[in-house]
């Protein structure tokens, strides 16, 4: 975990896995966390996972900037997906965003399995284009 940042993202093979260490996410963390996936990613297709495991509470600004995240995986032809929310989260999320507008998992192996599934999607959508060329 980064000494001044309450979050840590792990590189795994096909995704990478960003943990709040934190009870409340504000937007400054939000913002301090879409800095460091930036510099992580810098621009290279990526899939991610949240694990909203510890987080209790989040503010506007971070549900705002969690979208911005979200949005800017399938931008870059990834994938993204909210794993382990509290139920009180859960229902702040469902409150803010329609339940189909976000990839929710209630476990980690649920949310890997969401990303490998869009990923084989889009292989085989990239497939069937080059087909019809």
């Amino acid at each position: 975990m980064n000494e001044s940042m309450k979050f840590k993202i792990d590189t795994k093979e096909k995704y990478l896995l960003l943990t709040p260490e934190t009870a409340r996410l504000d937007a400054k963390l939000a913002e301090e966390i879409q800095q460091a996936l930036a510099r992580k990613t810098a621009g290279k297709p990526a899939s991610l996972i949240i694990d909203l495991n510890e987080v209790e509470q989040a503010d506007e600004g971070a549900f705002q900037a969690i979208l911005a995240v979200y949005r800017g995986c399938y931008a870059e032809q990834g994938s993204c997906v909210l794993a382990r929310p509290r139920p009180a989260l859960l229902s702040l999320i469902r409150q803010h965003y329609p339940k189909d507008d976000l990839n929710v998992a209630p476990s980690l192996p649920e949310a890997v399995d969401l990303i490998l599934m869009e990923e084989l999607e889009r292989e085989l959508n990239n497939e069937q284009e080059e087909k019809s060329l």
